[in-house]
């Protein structure tokens, strides 16, 4: 508006009409209802609807204001509902007792603007709920604070707390039953220092999200501890563009849909979850350090259970002396104990994650990681842990980028672990994936190898796709994209493909089979091993098993849905025990779908 001007004043005051100019340049007329307040006037406390506590004997009701600027500490009691305008509290400390009208009710204060705590005052409330449909400002210019206690309970629109720059405030919801629910969501440190602590079976519900260290050059701090303290919220953004600090301790919990720590560019943002029944549910991901610092520290036992856990440039995860765990078992289904035997309760901390990304930059510090069956570890950083994959490991970007992924100690797969290398161009990290390992690389599962960027091989050409200090096993299953096929070579130190076939087709789409085939397997005779391909013209559960002269099953291979595209799987001559069978003539099936096929093949020693 520009132009204003004010044109009358009711009788009472309470009313202020204008005219002035809306931002559309339109000129219109304005009503202004200006609240009214009252002054608490007994610094010895008393009743709230007792005329003689209150300054000219008026008890603030609906739309007026109730100030408390009487010096001292005192209390408030409640011995019915009230409704008032607003709350302001200066200088002082008020204890609101809400104490039951009756045995299974609590009196209720209902506030319809604003409450504020300033210039070092403090705001208790106990036994009953306060209803505010506005906003709680807790330490607006000042000092403030507010505590809710046993069997207290604060409603309110919004929490600011640390509002303006140089405020320091500072919520408390301690003890069985107290409870602050926040309907828009809230801020611990705005401009100033907020700090929030749930203690003592306290219950903090931010319905909306919250965010810690808002502005730059603010600070905040939460603290959940003790069992049954919890903290519930939607988006956690900790370190936003200020520091901003996550504690929780002794048995406290959180549970939290997606988290940000370091979230924007000058943020330090920080989490620890410290003891072994203390613990992190972030539903839906936790991002780490991707444009402002992020720190993430799992010790004691703590545990954080997320689907994602992202890592970026400027973030770091410390589980040292603690366990990784990668879509081991879904997040609902989980207990205190996982399969593979890890327990709660591990001298480090435990990170459950279903999808672990570490970006160029990202570290994290632990003792080893084991990638269960559906979890999948993406990145192009650096992992200073042994890793135990019967998930999916995948080298670079999840969105088809190529990368370098770097595992500074052992790696092993397993039977059920995949490792997926994209194929775009003959330079490792930028146009194909690359798996370095600096210790032994044990190798077993799958080699899921596609192309990316339109990619068009040339028969002969060779792409070193793992390297280790040395090699041991084999890929059981190799699955390439119908456009080109590879040979899998294994030495000492590395694993290389080399183009054995090329369409000259990049789009597999048009060179799909028309038909289900299987083709003879090479070498044959083998020694050692030896290599099963086939066809698929649609999408099929794919079984292939091996038997011997006598008709008895000696291996099976499920690779469960195939795309369309030519597949293959290597037999090293070993049975179902893992021993090494005898030299014979032994015969290969595939079952794809409806489509049924066997060939004979001869193992010579």
């Amino acid at each position: 508006w520009t132009g204003v001007f004010a044109r009358g004043l009711s009788y009472d005051g309470s009313v202020l009409v204008g005219s002035g100019s809306n931002p559309d340049g339109n000129r219109e007329a304005w009503r202004a209802v200006l609240s009214q307040g009252s002054s608490w006037s007994n610094p010895l406390g008393g009743d709230f609807e007792t005329g003689l506590n209150w300054t000219a004997g008026v008890v603030p009701d609906d739309g007026w204001a109730a100030v408390f600027d009487t010096g001292g500490s005192y209390t408030v009691t409640f011995n019915a509902d009230v409704t008032t305008g607003s709350i302001e509290i200066k200088k002082n400390v008020v204890t609101f007792d809400l104490f039951p009208s009756y045995v299974f009710t609590s009196t209720t204060l209902n506030v319809n603007t604003d409450v504020t705590t300033i210039g070092g005052s403090v705001l208790f409330v106990n036994e009953g709920i306060v209803n505010i449909t506005g906003d709680v400002n807790i330490g607006s210019s000042h000092k403030g604070a507010v505590t809710v206690l046993i069997d207290g309970r604060l409603n309110a629109g919004t929490l600011t707390i640390g509002e303006a720059v140089g405020s320091e405030g500072q919520a408390v919801v301690a003890g069985i039953n107290s409870i602050i629910s926040v309907e828009r969501g809230h801020t611990i440190g705005f401009q100033g220092s907020g700090k929030l602590k749930v203690r003592k079976g306290g219950l903090l519900i931010s319905q909306q999200g919250a965010t810690i260290a808002l502005f730059a050059g603010s600070s905040g701090e939460v603290l959940v501890e003790g069992a049954g303290s919890q903290w519930i919220s939607q988006d956690l953004f900790i370190g936003s563009a200020g520091s901003g600090g996550l504690i929780i301790q002794d048995s406290g919990d959180v549970l939290s849909a997606r988290a940000h720590i370091g979230d924007d560019v000058g943020g330090i943002g920080s989490v620890q979850v410290d003891g072994a029944q203390s613990k992190w549910t972030a539903t839906t991901g936790v991002q780490v350090g991707y444009t402002g610092i992020g720190i993430l520290r799992l010790i004691n036992g703590g545990v954080l259970e997320t689907p994602i856990g992202e890592i970026g440039l400027y973030g770091s995860m410390d589980i040292t002396g603690g366990t990784v765990i990668v879509g081991l078992v879904p997040l609902a289904l989980r207990s205190g104990v996982d399969a593979g035997g890890t327990t709660d309760n591990a001298v480090g901390g435990v990170l459950r994650v279903d999808t672990l990304v570490i970006d160029s930059g990202g570290v994290i510090l632990a003792d080893s990681i084991t990638v269960g069956e559906g979890g999948v570890i993406a990145g192009s950083g650096t992992l200073d842990l042994n890793i135990s994959n019967s998930g999916r490991i995948n080298p670079g970007d999840r969105e088809g980028l190529a990368g370098i992924l770097m595992v500074n100690a052992n790696y092993t797969q397993t039977s059920d672990g995949t490792l997926a290398i994209e194929l775009g161009g003959l330079t490792a990290g930028s146009d194909h994936d690359q798996l370095i390992v600096t210790g032994n690389a044990s190798l077993g599962g799958t080699l899921d190898v596609s192309s990316i960027n339109s990619f068009d091989p040339q028969i002969g050409q060779t792409y070193e796709v793992l390297s280790a200090s040395s090699v041991s096993g084999v890929f059981d299953i190799v699955t390439t994209p119908a456009e080109f096929d590879v040979n899998v070579a294994y030495t000492a130190t590395s694993v290389v493909l080399t183009i054995e076939a090329s369409t000259g087709i990049s789009d597999a789409s048009s060179n799909l089979p028309g038909q289900f085939s299987l083709i003879q397997n090479y070498p044959n005779p083998f020694n050692a091993s030896t290599k099963i391909s086939f066809t698929l013209s649609q999408p099929s559960d794919v079984v292939v098993t091996i038997y011997d002269i006598s008709g008895r099953r000696v291996q099976q291979f499920d690779l469960r849905s195939q795309a369309p595209g030519r597949h293959s799987v290597t037999w090293n001559g070993k049975n179902e025990q893992g021993k090494p069978v005898a030299t014979g003539v032994y015969f290969y099936r595939v079952e794809a779908g409806q489509y049924v096929a066997t060939k004979k093949m001869l193992l010579l020693k």
